[in-house]
């Protein structure tokens, strides 16, 4: 019974570890996305600065 107890804990551990480890992917893609997009807005601003 002991045993039963002791896997389906790990499988459970198992699944929060790979949830979590998608969700932080996911976060950092987000942040990677809003740097690219910070990044593309100023390199445009300093075209232009240097255009004028």
């Amino acid at each position: 019974m002991a045993d039963i107890n002791v896997i389906r804990q790990l499988k459970i551990a198992g699944e929060n570890q790979k949830n979590t480890s998608k969700s932080q992917k996911q976060e950092l893609f987000s942040h990677s996305t809003t740097i690219s997009s910070v990044n593309a807005h100023n390199i445009g601003e300093e075209t232009e600065i240097q255009n004028k």
